[in-house]
């Protein structure tokens, strides 16, 4: 038996065969146009990571000022009702309600 001759026809066959599967491989596993290969998705990904700390620390921002204007407002509000509760002291008379004395001219 002589496989010789048989492998030197199926030879050519072969390597056609499997160049053309490679070019054709190659043609379906490129990304099609406009399609975001990885270096735009790392770049949209951090993009996206600077937008969302952004956010957070607008919405850290907003918290906080909210907060210390309900404090103050608590702090102001307790003052006032303590205010109106204690009787006038009698040296406070020549006082404004800050306790700065009167301009005398007023």
């Amino acid at each position: 038996m002589n496989r010789t001759p048989t492998f030197l026809r199926m030879a050519p066959i072969a390597i056609a065969l499997t160049l053309a599967s490679a070019a054709l491989h190659a043609q379906t596993s490129a990304p099609p146009p406009g399609a975001n290969g990885p270096a735009e998705r790392v770049e949209n990904a951090g993009k996206r990571a600077v937008h969302a700390t952004e956010r957070g620390v607008k919405k850290a921002g907003k918290a906080t000022k909210r907060a210390g204007n309900r404090a103050a407002t608590a702090v102001r509000h307790t003052g006032e009702r303590l205010g109106s509760k204690l009787p006038p002291a009698p040296r406070d008379q020549g006082l404004t309600p800050q306790g700065t004395p009167r301009d005398p001219k007023a």
